[in-house]
């Protein structure tokens, strides 16, 4: 996930548009946090070039297309799109809980000073 994520962003420091889409589409399979972080910074760069911003975005999303559409491709020929959504998709929304800082901040506190001194 973070060498995806070092690739997406030494492509962005290129212009390479379409490999900083196809690598942010293979971090975002890998974990889906990473891609807020990666289009945040690719859509920064390529509303900052010079020329042909609105093609450095359509190039992104066409790398991220691609690349998601392939794999999607690959579990249907295997038969296990099911397996795909339920990892991708299913398991963020049902199964993980995350602690939320005003639900129990003393706890939360506690724990960064004990980390931190």
């Amino acid at each position: 996930m973070v060498l995806f994520l070092m690739v997406a962003l030494v492509a962005v420091l290129r212009r390479r548009w379409v490999t900083c889409g196809v690598f942010i589409a293979l971090g975002t399979l890998t974990w889906q946090p990473v891609f807020f972080t990666a289009v945040v910074a690719a859509g920064v760069a390529a509303l900052l070039a010079p020329d042909h911003r609105v093609r450095a975005v359509v190039r992104v999303a066409i790398g991220g297309a691609v690349t998601t559409g392939v794999v999607l491709v690959y579990y249907a020929v295997n038969g296990a799109l099911h397996t795909f959504f339920q990892d991708f998709l299913v398991i963020n929304a049902e199964y993980t809980r995350q602690p939320n800082p005003f639900d129990n901040g003393y706890y939360i506190w506690a724990n960064l000073k004990s980390g931190f001194g």
